[in-house]
């Protein structure tokens, strides 16, 4: 929305609270897909290259998408895998600590 993304915070019955990926405080209520509420006030300056998606946890760096690895999915500590490793065999990767980017290593073998 508005190109910033949201995770799910919290439900309450059919209620959803989405927040700011980035953690500045923005966020949104839904009922089914509908918004009943939002305060888009967002505090965050960056070019947003680390966010978080809801459901399925991804990581968005440099316009490549990461999964996490699913023995540290939920650790502070996590280790990220190029979405791509599998179909073009990239070995690019990344680790977040406490969902702070620490470091992205390797080099893409494909496009966004």
């Amino acid at each position: 929305m508005g190109g910033f993304w949201y995770k799910l915070d919290a439900v309450y019955r059919n209620k959803r609270r989405w927040t700011c990926a980035r953690g500045c405080g923005a966020r949104i209520h839904t009922i089914g897909k509908k918004i009943v509420f939002s305060e888009l006030k967002h505090r965050c300056r960056d070019s947003r290259e680390l966010v978080y998606t809801s459901g399925y946890p991804r990581l968005k760096l440099h316009g490549y998408v990461y999964r996490p690895h699913n023995a540290y999915r939920r650790q502070p500590k996590v280790l990220w895998y190029c979405a791509g490793r599998h179909k073009f065999q990239c070995s690019a990767t990344a680790k977040t600590y406490f969902s702070k980017l620490m470091y992205a290593h390797g080099r893409h073998n494909h496009e966004c």
